[in-house]
């Protein structure tokens, strides 16, 4: 991983995804849904104060367990 590879700007809107066929959204969600759990499951890193500077990732904390969870049960209630 790069630092280089972090995009500066990213563009999310529900919108876009309205015209897309039900079989691309269903792929999506379940691929959302595999980010959301290998996110829980990451190995929590050491606290070396370089190591954000030096990898793009970071390892999992509280803050990040939160959102997989989150992300995990929103999408459980989403997907059929």
């Amino acid at each position: 991983s790069s630092p280089h590879l972090i995009a500066a700007a990213a563009i999310c809107d529900p919108e876009l995804t309205m015209t897309c066929p039900p079989g691309l959204t269903a792929i999506a969600g379940a691929d959302a849904l595999t980010h959301a759990v290998e996110a829980f499951t990451a190995a929590r890193r050491g606290t070396d104060p370089g190591l954000p500077q030096q990898h793009v990732f970071i390892g999992k904390s509280a803050l990040t367990d939160h959102f997989a969870l989150l992300a995990i049960k929103l999408l459980g209630r989403s997907l059929e």
